[in-house]
């Protein structure tokens, strides 16, 4: 496994899911609206405008999204699949994600992780300069290629980091983006040799990386959000590191625990 942070999502609802949707609210009287111009609107526009129902529902399935209410901000957002709005595609696909993890039976997970990449290969379609949908089509890449094989797993290996260095270049404060890299990284550096032997099969040029570099990123990640990771990560982190590199960039994290653990 390589992104194995990523490792338990799967895939998406077959054309005829239909989820449960919300009791009726203001989104879903908007959603009901069958608008073919905006002399449709009437009184409606003057009390809110589609541009402010959208920035309302985002609001909506962000909250959703902070509170882990995954299947809930799935529901939210499923009658608008069909809008071509990127950022509903986006935070659908995150929202699958989430659900696959949280997701026992492993055909319900496969379902979750293949609609999830159909949408985002479909936000990506629409709007390639959007730091969040590089970032997830980053994940996608390789959760959906996780169910082809070693060998197409590795083959996406490029293409994931690539679309990981694009959302950190729209975007370089988000910290979470610099953490996957960092593992993206990581992984490289500890790949085992099976893995190694069919990378080069299948490259000229294998992807390499160090265990140098990782850092780089997790500290990059840490100066952006402080104590963006839980102690126990940064310390399973810099143990490992620090066992396999003579870098002494550890030093950052190492001050941290220092003072935070007790």
């Amino acid at each position: 496994m390589f992104l194995t942070y990523f490792a338990d999502t799967v895939n998406g609802m077959d054309r005829n899911y239909r989820p449960f949707i919300m009791p009726v609210t203001w989104l879903s009287f908007i959603a009901s609206l069958q608008v073919t111009s905006v002399k449709d609107l009437g009184d409606t526009e003057k009390i809110l405008s589609v541009k402010e129902a959208t920035e309302n529902l985002i609001t909506e399935a962000d909250d959703l999204f902070s509170e882990n209410k995954y299947k809930e901000l799935y529901e939210l957002l499923y009658p608008y699949k069909e809008s071509n709005d990127v950022e509903i595609l986006w935070r659908l696909s995150r929202a699958l994600h989430h659900m696959s993890k949280q997701q026992c039976h492993n055909e319900e997970k496969k379902r979750y992780v293949f609609e999830g990449y159909d949408l985002i290969v479909k936000a990506l379609q629409l709007n390639d300069s959007h730091y969040a949908v590089h970032k997830w089509y980053a994940i996608f890449l390789d959760t959906r290629a996780a169910y082809d094989g070693i060998k197409a797993r590795v083959t996406q290996l490029p293409n994931v980091k690539n679309h990981l260095l694009q959302a950190v270049e729209l975007n370089p404060k988000d910290a979470t983006t610099l953490y996957i890299l960092g593992y993206w990284c990581y992984n490289i550096s500890s790949m085992p040799w099976y893995q190694r032997k069919i990378a080069s099969a299948i490259f000229a040029t294998p992807p390499t990386s160090s265990f140098e570099e990782a850092l780089v990123y997790f500290c990059k990640a840490e100066e952006v959000d402080p104590n963006f990771y839980r102690q126990l990560k940064k310390l399973v982190i810099c143990s490992r590191i620090w066992r396999s590199s003579s870098s002494n960039k550890c030093h950052i994290w190492m001050q941290w625990l220092q003072s935070n653990i007790n």
